[in-house]
């Protein structure tokens, strides 16, 4: 197994994820507003994005095509025109775009293909190759898919025009790059340090897997993955995410990853708010059901509970990131194919919680 770390995937998710933060800044407001599970914002994040939005520093239009999301479970049209394993390629931001701009034609329709298919649960590269050869068959594969009219709409004029939708996309990537360095300078000293004490424990440590373990409270099964790709990001600071191809496991930690660690964790001082946050995910009728279901059999792949539930795949994914940040449901890879289970032991952890404080029998 190998285990890598490398902070430059991160800093170039970042110049998405910062676009990401401008368009839809009300719904992340909203959502934490709302005490809906919504990751918090880091302070110097939103102030950056108010400025920019109040000064017009970015083509609202673009911006809006591009990176406004079309559901809630917060899909875009730029989900699918960066590519997180490709970051893993390019040692900056020019060299990822010049990448883009490289693709063949076929390659470019099956970035657009593989969010489709993704949003199923499906992992087929072999299809989508085969689908690929026929704008027929990937304008239909669009129409049955679960997305909004609007997405559906924006995904076959990219397949009708394929190239001069790019072109102008990556036009707009590149115009736009100036507005993530402005905002870079404001954390560098906080992630230099987060990069040095993880270069430290992976790249340094004879025992890297050790150490994932542990930090990330064994969430995922990281025997079934044959390279573990590890980096670190600001845009999503409160969170930990992972992304799996095949077998390989793209992780990306945020800034402030800790500071949910320690929810999670159950230390002494964050019990209340660990527990809170359990509750919160029990008080949503789909989290819940997901939940229940998955005291039925060991294991349900996102398709199957999808299926079963009556509910999107695209739904699923949604609520499995709240699920899995809690510790409530851990993930599972086999035969290139993602499965949840149920962490019974943070529910049985969490009753005992409320036993204990309400004085229950």
């Amino acid at each position: 197994m190998k285990i890598v770390f490398n902070p430059l995937p991160g800093e170039l998710r970042d110049y998405f994820l910062i676009l990401d933060m401008i368009a839809n800044l009300e719904k992340y407001t909203e959502k934490i507003e709302k005490d809906e599970g919504g990751e918090m914002i880091d302070s110097q994040i939103k102030d950056f994005v108010v400025n920019v939005r109040k000064k017009s520093l970015v083509d609202k239009k673009n911006l809006d095509k591009y990176f406004k999301h079309h559901t809630e479970e917060n899909y875009s049209l730029a989900d699918f025109l960066y590519n997180n394993e490709d970051f893993w390629k390019c040692k900056d931001i020019e060299e990822y775009i010049t990448m883009l701009e490289n693709k063949s034609s076929e390659d470019k329709k099956i970035y657009i293909l593989a969010v489709v298919y993704n949003s199923k649960g499906e992992e087929c590269e072999d299809k989508l190759k085969e689908i690929c050869k026929s704008d027929e068959e990937i304008l239909k594969a669009i129409k049955n898919s679960e997305f909004t009219s609007s997405l559906k709409w924006d995904l076959s004029c990219f397949i009708n025009d394929t190239e001069i939708e790019f072109k102008e996309f990556i036009e707009f990537i590149r115009s736009s790059t100036y507005i993530y360095e402005q905002f870079k300078g404001t954390r560098n000293k906080l992630m230099k340090k987060l990069n040095e004490r993880l270069e430290k424990n992976i790249n340094n440590n004879k025992k890297p897997l050790d150490f994932l373990n542990k930090t990330t409270r064994k969430i995922v099964n990281y025997d079934s993955f044959n390279d573990i790709y590890v980096t670190t990001n600001y845009g999503q600071g409160y969170s930990i995410n992972f992304v799996m191809n095949d077998d390989i496991i793209y992780i990306f930690f945020g800034a402030y990853y800790e500071n949910q660690l320690k929810m999670i964790g159950g230390e002494e001082e964050n019990r209340l708010q660990t527990n809170l946050m359990i509750y919160k995910n029990l008080c949503d009728k789909n989290r819940f059901e997901i939940l229940r279901l998955l005291t039925k059999k060991e294991d349900y792949s996102q398709g199957q509970i999808a299926e079963i539930l009556g509910i999107t795949n695209a739904t699923v994914s949604y609520h499995m990131n709240f699920l899995v940040g809690a510790n409530l449901v851990n993930i599972d890879k086999r035969n290139k194919k993602a499965f949840y289970l149920l962490n019974k032991n943070t529910l049985e952890k969490s009753i005992d919680f409320i036993k204990e404080q309400l004085e229950l029998k």
